[in-house]
């Protein structure tokens, strides 16, 4: 294909999934975890 890619498909799937997992858990702890939040998805986090 392309010779001269910058960055190869698979290190962009890799990255990707790093970065969703990384935002996820910053959801969860951050996020789900403050007050405000806690009201509302109670039953979800305990």
């Amino acid at each position: 294909m392309l010779p001269n890619r910058p960055i190869e498909f698979r290190t962009a799937v890799i990255l990707s999934m790093l970065l969703g997992i990384v935002m996820a858990l910053l959801n969860h702890f951050v996020v789900l975890s403050s007050d405000k939040y806690s009201v509302i998805f109670g039953a979800l986090g305990k």
